[in-house]
């Protein structure tokens, strides 16, 4: 039964993370489940300046109504806000929490967690100009990751990246 369960999750995960609507931003699923794209941020994260400022109020508005998107909506609550952390579906309370976000003059960095059967911290890297976003990675950790900085961050999707089972689960969600 167990198996079961487990395979009807996993199915309705991958229905919501590669259900896709026409939003002018295209998810390349290839690119972020082979990493192809994350050395390009990582390197990023130590050649840019970043400012962190972690209020949802903070990610452009392009980019979060492109979000809202590719993720049918992408509800997100302040650190410390109350979010949908169990099972219960809480209409009135966003689906995410965020945890870090930090951005330059071209580049977003969201962690957020979202509950559940299990708590996961989602990684969110983001290069975008003044229209739109050119480019998207995500990778999620099992629980909830409470990093502090972009050094911590990094330190970590560098020592997860080749795991399996480590930020890439064959399934890309947001």
């Amino acid at each position: 039964m167990k198996k079961l369960k487990f395979s009807i999750i996993i199915v309705l995960l991958t229905l919501n993370g590669f259900a896709q609507k026409n939003c002018e931003y295209q998810i390349d699923k290839k690119r972020i489940l082979e990493n192809i794209n994350l050395d390009s941020f990582l390197t990023e994260f130590q050649n840019e300046q970043f400012v962190v400022d972690n209020d949802k109020k903070s990610i452009p508005k392009h980019v979060k109504k492109e979000l809202d998107c590719i993720a049918s909506e992408f509800s997100i609550a302040n650190p410390k806000e109350e979010y949908q952390a169990g099972c219960n579906v809480e209409k009135d309370k966003p689906k995410r929490q965020l945890i870090f976000l930090a951005k330059s003059k071209d580049i977003l960095i969201l962690t957020y967690a979202t509950g559940g059967i299990g708590s996961s911290t989602h990684f969110l890297f983001i290069k975008y100009d003044s229209e739109k976003i050119i480019d998207l990675w995500t990778g999620v950790g099992m629980g909830i990751i409470k990093h502090k900085s972009l050094k911590e961050i990094s330190k970590y999707i560098s020592s997860q990246r080749d795991r399996e089972w480590g930020l890439n689960t064959n399934i890309v969600s947001i």
